[in-house]
């Protein structure tokens, strides 16, 4: 029997973390719930991509200029290149990236776009993972089993199209899933640290039971390659450990 956990159990962080968030639907809202569930120490968001900006309550502190004569305090320090006329928040340079982190014992950072689709598929430039990332966390949610992949509901249709074999009148199913988190050039292919493959938007038992679902169709080969595989909502804040090493 799974125990449900508070969410930001379910990953077995360690006291200094760089989280790499990848995938699609879900990750700016775990990003911001992860940074929340950190009170006392100095954490950061940021993107490596383009995020809509937070809501003010999101952070504490915000830098958008005169990034190395700041010094880092406990609370949530949100920092990047404001884009004023998309009302967008944009990445820094990996080297100021390089100089700043180490002033935080947590960072959380966005480091993929999917244009608010359920799924997508990767450029050649995509994800944009920093080379100091300690853990990457993958995300898709299981509300996308049953859509039709297409144009609507796909991100780069043609890239993801590329990860998974064409069926007639093809739908996402929990195979389709296990097939784009596993397959080479899929959802892990950039990752760096520790690999976490969370399922996103599990709010009931029949949504639980698809993701368990995906995990069956995960192979060994993939499964020895990462840390763990949850289960979550985080819009509930709640979790499950599917499968851990």
């Amino acid at each position: 029997m799974l125990s449900r956990m508070e969410l930001k159990d379910c990953f077995g962080f360690e006291p200094k973390e760089i989280v790499a968030l990848i995938g699609s639907g879900g990750k700016t809202a775990t990003m911001e719930y992860l940074a929340k569930s950190f009170p006392g120490e100095r954490v950061l968001m940021a993107t490596t991509t383009k995020i809509r900006f937070p809501e003010e309550s999101k952070f504490d502190v915000l830098w958008t200029d005169k990034f190395e004569a700041r010094t880092a305090e406990p609370g949530i320090t949100l920092m990047g290149r404001y884009i004023g006329q998309a009302h967008k928040l944009g990445g820094v340079s990996p080297e100021l990236f390089a100089r700043i982190l180490p002033q935080f014992e947590k960072a959380f950072i966005e480091a993929d776009g999917s244009k608010q689709r359920p799924l997508k598929g990767w450029a050649a430039f995509e994800p944009v993972i920093l080379p100091q990332t300690t853990t990457t966390v993958g995300i898709f949610p299981i509300k996308a089993c049953g859509l039709d992949i297409n144009e609507i509901n796909i991100h780069r249709l043609s890239q993801f199209l590329a990860l998974v074999p064409l069926v007639k009148n093809p739908k996402v199913t929990p195979s389709v899933l296990a097939q784009v988190a596993a397959c080479k050039n899929g959802l892990f292919a950039k990752a760096k640290g520790k690999r976490i493959l969370a399922i996103n938007q599990v709010e009931t038992s029949a949504e639980l039971a698809l993701a368990k679902e995906v995990l069956q169709c995960l192979p060994p080969s993939f499964l020895n390659t990462i840390e763990r595989v949850i289960a979550m909502s985080s819009q509930k804040k709640v979790g499950w450990i599917l499968w851990g090493k």
